[in-house]
């Protein structure tokens, strides 16, 4: 049996968490990430008395990480508080936009700055083979395979779910011919330990959206395990019908969504997928919407029974 004392355990920041706070919006960026962390604190700590405490900044974070003083009081509060930090590249900054590169050389240096392991970035939405080179060019540029090396931060890749514009990268095995490129750039690179500094960010929401699109219902999604476990180093947790991203907690039943649907894609989460992800150390509740505290504690003790079932080596 696995110990829990080997993952961390994040919520995720969001717009809907400034509508309360001050005027101005360093005021709300320090209030925020004040309640964000010391709410991860608590929820870490009801989990498992050594499980590690995160929170993931993303795009509402933007003009936070760029500010030096704000980033400065981040890193005091997260060691003031023991949580650690996920940057998620900002969501529109993606490889093909203006400017993908440099940014994401930001992002990898601030998450050394405070400590992070990783920085999550959204594939492309796209269906062409000029999205897939793409993606392959810019992740393998000599700029971020040479900060991998020296900073030590790894980058994990999310799949995409449903896009007006395609979703080449809401295939798994699309994502992992990605990877692939990536880590033999790293070799080639000389970055040592290179499956530590690259990784497949999986999204179960979006899986689940994305394999919706498809009329395989369920059959896509339970072969995973089987292909990309491996792979996965950071993921993403929340529950859909498979019609939207609708970011529900596990265990949550809103009206007008099949019951029976949440309940079986949550089975298969946690009875299957979460137990044979080996190299994931690092979980994110994601919320978008107003939630009640017992069932985000909820939610966090279900996948705590999850990961400890599978195992997990410390």
């Amino acid at each position: 049996m696995g110990t829990l004392a080997s993952w961390t355990l994040g919520i995720n920041n969001h717009r809907m968490y400034y509508r309360a706070c001050g005027d101005s919006r360093s005021d709300q960026h320090r209030q925020v990430a004040s309640c964000l962390c010391r709410v991860a604190a608590d929820l870490a700590a009801s989990t498992g008395p050594e499980v590690m405490a995160a929170v993931q900044y993303g795009a509402e974070s933007e003009d936070l990480l760029a500010d030096p003083g704000l980033l400065g009081h981040l890193r005091s509060l997260a060691a003031e508080t023991g949580t650690r930090a996920i940057i998620h590249h900002p969501d529109r900054s993606t490889p093909g936009t203006p400017g993908f590169v440099q940014s994401l050389l930001s992002s990898l240096r601030r998450s050394e700055y405070l400590g992070s392991d990783w920085v999550v970035v959204h594939a492309p939405s796209g269906d062409s083979d000029d999205v897939f080179d793409v993606a392959c060019s810019e992740l393998t540029d000599e700029g971020i395979v040479r900060e991998l090396r020296r900073s030590g931060v790894g980058v994990a890749v999310e799949n995409r779910g449903p896009s007006k514009h395609g979703a080449l990268f809401g295939r798994i095995e699309v994502l992992a011919s990605l990877l692939s490129r990536m880590r033999e750039a790293c070799a080639e690179g000389g970055v040592e330990g290179r499956s530590a500094r690259t990784g497949i960010c999986l999204d179960y929401g979006h899986l689940l959206a994305y394999e919706g699109t498809t009329g395989r219902g369920t059959s896509g999604i339970r072969w995973f395990p089987d292909r990309w476990s491996e792979l996965v180093t950071v993921a993403h947790i929340h529950n859909n019908d498979g019609s939207g991203d609708q970011h529900l907690l596990l265990g949550e039943r809103p009206e007008g969504v099949s019951a029976s649907v949440l309940i079986e894609h949550e089975s298969i989460l946690l009875e299957t997928i979460i137990p044979s992800l080996i190299h994931c150390r690092n979980y994110v509740i994601e919320r978008n919407s107003p939630y009640e505290r017992e069932g985000l504690e909820a939610s966090a003790r279900r996948l705590a029974q999850a990961i400890e079932s599978g195992g997990h080596p410390s």
